[in-house]
């Protein structure tokens, strides 16, 4: 009887401390994993690499504690308290905590534990005993004040930041910075606090961080920054008093827009521009337009009406010289390099499976473009799409090669390379498959490149005999075409150019392409050890190595012979492919001997 009601006296308090824990959490927006990365970030706060480790490893019994079934670590207590703001007495016995009595009445933490405006403003008046910026301090626990301000939840302090010291996100640093450097790398963090901003109904000071015309005057950016983050195009989308802020165009000064432009021959000296983040936010939702299919309309509706005054203004001021404009890939409208104004467009496939009303608005988003360029027939839509994450819809290639391909290495099991579904409105629909690409086939270290080949010579293995000896060869293996895991081969696409060939083509291709043997910073002895090793990896006959040197030599003069002398980059592959043979001539006899041992 005493253990029964003991045990019923701990159920009873476990289950109070559970739901005061899942409150605090709730308070602070934290669900249980994050709360113990937050643990981990104050415990080891030089090592947030191991942030995931640590959670996985301790998630369970993290679990438990939550719950009461097992007692929090010491170690633990300090952390909860303070992110949690609250008392491990609190916690435990559900005794009501002094909220702020433990933070020191001033400084970066209590003044973000206040929320107040004036007296952030009375914070950043004050120095330390070397003349520095209170404000831009970190303390004890190396955090700073926009540590603070996520952690309380303290809008006003972003207020004040963006209001007395420019606080804003740049993405071609992939920070949120400002004067008094203040700033936050951590795109988790940086999420937050947009987050933060959000969910206080603080839109317009979302935008005003965001700064989103910054692209237009710096038209670059990083990849991995905040703006391209599957996350902050779901909380533009998702959130529609958010959206609404960024449906919006501006008129900016032509040597705003573009920095080197010192004069004009233009009637005008300012045009308009729509936000150049609707481009990207609208391809984005178009990937699975039935979650965001009211925010798709809103910015076809808006991208419409904008067009046509865009359409308005261009026949007003461009007509003596129409012919000369072009629309460039994110929507500006260009005059040789200049840019001068942009139209919303959408030139890529268009799901079959997608509601007429928003195909409709596409097609009209194509005509205006079309009309802007004064093209009668509309432009081909170009690249792929991405169907719900299970299939993509591509440009019909009409390539007979190509799809039997497919059913071939559908039936043969070859899982890398996409299944095909079907065509459709002058689409193919294959397979989606995940996976990352390089950059540039010159980044790919040995491992990826050897996985390739790898790859290559089990994909012509399976093929065995059912093409008389011959191979399907892919023609263009380069950085678009291979999807890598963990510098594994996850699978090879852009089938499109295809046809039966011989099996050493591919592997010529792969290594021109991959192994920068064109460079002029190659290192010769480094790339002949990596053909030898690649060769081996291929499980290359004597045959084949003997004839590498010659077959190379040929590809290299059909591309040179194959190049447009009057596109901007004919100098630049020229020398590439010239500096390629140069290798093989120094290098051919080399190779060639390997056949021998």
């Amino acid at each position: 009887m005493v253990y029964y009601g003991h045990e019923r006296m701990v159920k009873k308090m476990s289950t109070t401390m559970k739901q005061r824990m899942e409150e605090l959490m709730k308070k602070k927006n934290l669900s249980a994993s994050e709360l113990l990365m937050k643990i981990h970030d104050m415990l080891y706060p030089e090592q947030h690499r191991e942030r995931y480790e640590f959670c996985e490893k301790n998630k369970a019994n993290f679990s438990k504690m939550i719950s009461g079934a097992r007692p929090f670590k010491f170690e633990y207590v300090v952390p909860l308290e303070r992110i949690l703001n609250t008392t491990m007495d609190y916690i435990v016995s559900g005794e009501e905590p002094k909220v702020g009595v433990q933070l020191r009445n001033k400084g970066i933490e209590y003044t973000a534990y206040l929320n107040d405006y004036d007296e952030y403003v009375k914070l950043g008046a004050e120095t330390d005993s070397e003349g520095r910026l209170i404000i831009a301090n970190h303390d004890e626990y190396n955090k700073n004040l926009l540590n603070y301000i996520i952690e309380y939840q303290s809008e006003q302090g972003i207020a004040f930041l963006y209001d007395h010291f420019g606080f804003r996100y740049s993405a071609m640093h992939g920070a949120f910075n400002c004067e008094p450097h203040i700033y936050i790398h951590k795109q988790d963090e940086q999420l937050m606090i947009l987050k933060l901003l959000a969910s206080k109904g603080e839109t317009v000071l979302l935008y005003n961080i965001i700064n989103p015309y910054q692209r237009i005057e710096y038209d670059w950016e990083r990849d991995d920054n905040l703006l391209k983050s599957k996350d902050f195009r779901d909380l533009l989308l998702t959130s529609g008093d958010v959206l609404k802020e960024f449906l919006d165009d501006a008129t900016i000064g032509l040597t705003d827009a573009n920095r080197n432009l010192v004069s004009s021959k233009y009637s005008f000296d300012q045009c308009m521009f729509i936000n150049p983040m609707l481009q990207d936010i609208l391809a984005f939702a178009l990937d699975n337009p039935q979650y965001y299919a009211t925010a798709i309309h809103n910015i076809l509706d808006f991208g419409i009406a904008y067009n046509k005054r865009m359409l308005g203004f261009v026949a007003e001021n461009f007509s003596s010289f129409a012919q000369e404009l072009k629309v460039d890939e994110k929507g500006y409208i260009v005059d040789g390099w200049a840019k001068i104004g942009s139209i919303l467009t959408y030139d890529r496939a268009v799901d079959p499976e997608i509601n007429n009303a928003i195909k409709e608005k596409i097609k009209t988003l194509v005509a205006q473009k079309n009309a802007l360029l004064n093209l009668e027939q509309p432009s081909v839509m170009a690249d792929t799409i991405t169907a719900d994450g299970k299939y993509i819809w591509r440009q019909a290639s009409e390539n007979d090669v190509e799809y039997e391909m497919y059913k071939l290495c559908e039936k043969l099991e070859i899982h890398e390379i996409p299944k095909y579904y079907e065509t459709r409105e002058g689409l193919d629909r294959l397979d989606y498959i995940s996976g990352s690409v390089l950059r540039h086939c010159g980044n790919a270290n040995y491992n990826q490149v050897a996985s390739l080949v790898s790859w290559l010579k089990k994909y012509q293995d399976k093929l065995g005999d059912a093409l008389d000896g011959k191979v399907y060869v892919h023609g263009a293996l380069d950085n678009d075409a291979v999807l890598f895991e963990n510098d594994k081969i996850k699978g090879i696409v852009n089938w499109q150019y295809c046809g039966v060939g011989e099996k050493h083509e591919d592997f010529v291709d792969i290594l021109i392409n991959w192994l920068d043997i064109g460079s002029s910073m190659r290192k010769n002895d480094v790339i002949y050890s990596t053909i030898v090793k690649l060769l081996n990896e291929y499980g290359a006959t004597e045959e084949m190595r003997n004839n590498l040197p010659s077959l190379m030599k040929e590809e290299l003069e059909r591309r040179i012979h194959s190049l447009d002398k009057e596109a901007w980059n004919y100098e630049c592959w020229y020398e590439y492919y010239r500096h390629a043979q140069t290798f093989l001539e120094l290098y051919g006899e080399r190779i060639k001997k390997e056949a021998l041992n």
